[in-house]
């Protein structure tokens, strides 16, 4: 029952490492990326001025997943967009945006970073380890009150 516990435990751990998983963007070699592949397009000068209307201005990078994608532009489905002037991400709900292919400066692919996640489970599995280790020993020595006296030290009252 113990062994199913903790192999319950890790199984969960791993998961949330998956699902948490760390991320990177990785350049593509062409902008030919599939269908639902989750990119960030870096725009051009031109495409910072062009696409200002529709997105705002000073667009410096727009993230999503690739809806479609032909000859002349890229459609994604935008789930941030990053502004030269502002210091976090403005986020979206998914609205498409149709990207020029002369409007994009560079395409990077999300991966998931293998080397990292592994260092991040390590880590999780080292705090459930100490969690439960502090759980089931308590923190530091116990209290006086909570000992019994060593074995040679107690004292038997008979009484007749």
């Amino acid at each position: 029952m113990r062994t199913g516990a903790c192999t319950r435990v890790v199984a969960a751990l791993l998961l949330l490492v998956q699902l948490v998983g760390c991320y990177h963007y990785a350049p593509v070699l062409t902008m030919d990326v599939p269908a639902g592949t989750r990119v960030k397009v870096a725009v051009t000068d031109r495409g910072r001025a062009e696409l200002a209307e529709e997105i705002g201005p000073g667009v410096q990078f727009i993230e999503g997943s690739v809806v479609e994608l032909s000859d002349s532009a890229m459609v994604l489905s935008v789930s941030a967009v990053q502004h030269l002037d502002l210091g976090v991400p403005v986020r979206w709900s998914g609205e498409r945006v149709a990207v020029r292919r002369e409007l994009v400066a560079e395409v990077r692919e999300r991966r998931l970073s293998q080397q990292r996640s592994w260092l991040f489970a390590g880590l999780m599995i080292a705090g459930a380890v100490a969690a439960s280790s502090i759980a089931i020993s308590g923190f530091g020595a116990d209290t006086p009150s909570d000992r019994l006296p060593p074995e040679e030290q107690q004292s038997v009252r008979v009484v007749y």
